[in-house]
C-alpha cells in the first residue's frame, strides 16, 4: 500500500478509539437500596451539581410501584452521592411517583400519574423544597381542578422559578378524547402554590396527547403533542403575556 493511501486510512482507524474514551461516564449513580424492577433512572432532572432521579418501580410498605425520587449531589472528588430519598406522604400501590421529575434550585417537582385522588389514575404532582438543613420538605400536592379517571395528570412536568407546569396527557377536552392538556401553577410570595391556567392546543383532536413532553424557561413554554396528525407529531410554543 502506498504512503498516500495509508494516510487516508489511518484517521478512520484512530477515530473509534478516541470516541470510546470520551464516551465513558465520569460517574455512576444507583440507589442505596437498589432492587430488581425499581427502574432507577426512569426520569431524570439536573440543576448544577444536583440531580433528581425517578425510581418509578420502587416498592413500598403498601404495595408495588409506589415510586420514589432520589436526590444525588456531586462531591468535591467528582463522585455523586445520594443525599435524600423523597416519597409521597400518601403513597399507594401503582402511583408511579417519579414518572417525571423537574428540578430548579431548591425546588423539586415530581409527577405521579397513577395517583387516584380524582379517580383511578387521575394523577397528581408533588412539590418539595430544600431546607437549610439539606432535607427536602413537602410543600404542595398539585391536582387538576377538574380531575377525571385515567387523565394521567403528572405524566410530564416542568419547572422554572415559581412556575410549574403539569401535563395531563389523556385528558378529554372539548376538542377530543385523549387530546391532552397542560395545567399551569404559580407560587405566591407566601410560598403557596395556586392553579393558574389550563392550556390546550388550538387545533387539538382526538388522541393527540398534548402535554406528553414539557419544557419551560421563564415566560416561555413548549408543549409536545407526539400523536398529532396521525402521529406525525407537533410542538407548541406559548408565551406568557404581560396581563398574566
Amino acid at each position: 500500500m502506498s504512503s498516500a493511501r495509508r494516510a487516508l486510512v489511518l484517521p478512520f482507524l484512530l477515530a473509534p478509539a478516541a470516541f470510546a474514551q470520551t464516551a465513558r461516564p465520569d460517574a455512576f449513580a444507583r440507589a442505596t437500596d437498589a432492587a430488581n424492577g425499581d427502574q432507577y433512572g426512569f426520569s431524570i432532572a439536573l440543576d448544577g451539581s444536583r440531580a433528581a432521579i425517578g425510581v418509578v418501580g420502587d416498592d413500598g410498605p403498601f404495595g408495588s410501584d409506589f415510586g420514589s425520587v432520589r436526590v444525588v449531589e456531586r462531591q468535591t472528588d467528582g463522585s455523586w452521592t445520594e443525599v435524600a430519598k423523597v416519597t409521597a406522604f400518601d403513597w399507594t400501590a401503582l402511583d408511579q411517583f417519579g414518572f417525571s421529575v423537574a428540578l430548579d434550585g431548591d425546588t423539586l417537582l415530581v409527577g405521579s400519574p397513577g395517583d387516584d385522588d380524582g379517580g383511578s389514575a387521575s394523577g397528581a404532582a408533588y412539590v418539595y423544597e430544600r431546607q437549610p438543613s439539606g432535607t427536602w420538605q413537602f410543600a404542595a400536592k398539585l391536582v387538576a381542578p377538574d380531575p377525571a379517571l385515567g387523565d394521567f395528570f403528572g405524566r410530564a412536568v416542568a419547572l422554572s422559578g415559581n412556575r410549574a407546569v403539569v401535563g395531563s396527557v389523556l385528558d378529554d377536552t372539548l376538542a377530543g378524547i385523549n387530546s391532552g392538556s397542560v395545567y399551569v401553577y404559580e407560587r405566591d410570595p407566601l410560598g403557596n402554590w395556586t392553579y393558574w391556567q389550563h392550556l390546550v392546543a388550538s387545533d387539538t383532536t382526538d388522541l393527540d396527547r398534548f402535554g406528553s413532553a414539557l419544557a419551560i424557561d421563564g415566560d416561555r413554554l413548549v408543549v409536545g403533542a407526539p400523536y398529532r396528525a396521525n402521529s406525525a407529531g407537533g410542538a407548541y410554543v406559548f408565551d406568557r403575556s404581560t396581563s398574566t
